[in-house]
């Protein structure tokens, strides 16, 4: 009996070392609000979802494979909280539209082929005020409304991420265009370059999308941008300078070529933190220009679940039609959203 004892104590322990050598996480974001937006026609006050934070749930795990390897997997759905249904990401809509992944780690960097971030979002989470989210962010307003937004997620891509040494990490992705008897088509490729080191953030970012080559309508685009935050303690300055030129297959369309700049600050106080953005958006085609103002407010009742406010602004030229969705053209638009987010 005392040697049964005995083995089943040994086999508990082994089987407890062996789970704490791997772990499955199950997270996610739920924001929702209460927002007027206006367009420049009849405005619409509803129920929104993501004004602060997009509504997300996702799986994420890693296993120790020894010697310093490691296997990791992420799989991420987006949601409107509003509805509960599905959030298209990028025109995508599917179990896991946000993000979908597997990978191996170690000593030399990480490997990772799936549904992933863009090489430009992982520069421009660092630098925007609002990160990627909410009801203005640079992934969305940064270039205007030439071409649709930045690329935010790319499929068929495989990365590899450095290791962080001294402060310095970057990485590089490439998109396969599984084209057949066309490898140029759909075939994408991209870089970020990462200085972090006490309260100064460098960040640089290049995409390039190539388009489908049967089709006309498709168009081929180009993005860089260079920004940097400083953190004083008290508040964060953040400061973005990029280019974004989209060259349209159809000879009858002139191609798009926009240079856009960011400034902004944040302030935390207490369980206070205070946002605010200016975007410009200097577009080549006659008409085009237009200017993106936002400032927020939050207040956080736990480390999990924040209360906030969001205003913001798009000024457009004659021809512009960026807005919250589509903005009639050459017409302003403002949003102002009160609302709450939990993480979990």
């Amino acid at each position: 009996m005392k040697k049964s004892l005995l083995a089943l104590a040994v086999l508990g322990a082994f089987a407890g070392a062996a789970s704490a050598q791997s772990s499955v996480t199950i997270y996610g974001v739920v924001d929702a609000s209460v927002a007027r937006i206006d367009n420049g026609g009849d405005s619409v006050t509803r129920l929104d979802d993501g004004n602060n934070g997009a509504s997300r749930i996702g799986f994420k795990g890693v296993e120790d494979l020894g010697n310093g390897l490691k296997a990791e997997f992420v799989l991420e759905n987006g949601f409107d909280v509003s509805t509960g249904d599905a959030k298209k990401n990028n025109g995508n809509v599917g179990a896991f539209s946000r993000l979908a992944y597997v990978g191996l780690g170690g000593g030399f960097g990480t490997v990772r082929l799936g549904r992933q971030n863009s090489q430009i979002k992982t520069a421009l989470i660092d630098i925007d005020p609002f990160g990627t989210g909410g009801m203005v962010n640079a992934i969305n307003y940064f270039g205007g409304d030439a071409g649709g937004p930045i690329p935010e997620r790319v499929s068929n891509q495989i990365t590899y991420t450095s290791v962080n040494m001294s402060g310095f990490q970057g990485s590089l992705g490439y998109v396969f265009g599984e084209t057949a008897g066309d490898t140029g088509a759909n075939r994408g490729y991209g870089v970020q370059l990462g200085y972090a080191n006490g309260p100064l953030n460098v960040q640089f970012g290049y995409n390039n999308q190539n388009a489908n080559a049967a089709s006309l309508t498709e168009l081929d685009t180009k993005i860089a941008m260079l920004g940097a935050t400083y953190d004083f303690g008290a508040l964060k300055l953040h400061a973005a300078y990029g280019e974004k030129k989209v060259d349209n297959d159809n000879p009858a369309t002139a191609d798009f070529r926009v240079r856009s700049a960011l400034v902004g600050v944040t302030v935390p106080f207490g369980a206070s933190k205070i946002r605010a953005e200016y975007i410009r958006n200097d577009d080549k085609r006659d008409g085009h220009d237009n200017n993106v103002a936002a400032v927020s407010y939050s207040y956080s009742l736990s480390k999990r679940t924040t209360l906030y406010t969001t205003y913001a602004r798009v000024s457009n030229d004659d021809a512009s039609t960026l807005g919250f969705g589509t903005a009639d053209t050459g017409e302003n638009a403002s949003g102002l959203a009160v609302g709450v987010q939990h993480n979990f």
